[in-house]
């Protein structure tokens, strides 16, 4: 998988987990009660909110730094425009150079090809006299 595809999965993987972060705590949130009213939802008192939140702060800090890494890994980062364009020169001129081999390969096995072919027409051509 290339970096890109890499880089997009988490900003992905980071925005549901945003979401879903943001869902649990909705959810969970525990409203206070105005002064003489009795609590709307009693089973938020099992759920240690604050430790929850820790926990997916943490979560979403480590996911932050999983693309921050693959970030720094991206090609070209912190070199210059000239450099990239002579980079990319270079690399098309061994595109060319190894077009060019293979070509040349063809060209000889296409050659051997037909040799061989015109050697087994004869080696045929003799048995067959």
């Amino acid at each position: 998988m290339d970096r890109l595809t890499q880089l997009q999965d988490a900003l992905d993987q980071l925005a549901t987990q945003f979401y879903s972060a943001i869902g649990f705590i909705d959810a969970h949130h525990g409203n206070e009660p105005i002064e003489g009213q009795v609590p709307m939802d009693s089973e938020n008192g099992n759920i240690d909110m604050e430790a929850v939140q820790k926990e997916l702060a943490a979560d979403l800090v480590v996911k932050f730094k999983q693309i921050d890494l693959l970030i720094q890994r991206l090609p070209g980062l912190g070199v210059s425009e000239t450099e990239q364009i002579e980079r990319m020169s270079q690399l098309n001129k061994e595109i060319k150079a190894a077009s060019e081999e293979q070509n040349e390969a063809v060209k000889r096995q296409n050659t051997l090809k037909s040799r061989i072919d015109n050697l087994i027409l004869d080696l045929a051509n003799e048995m067959g006299d």
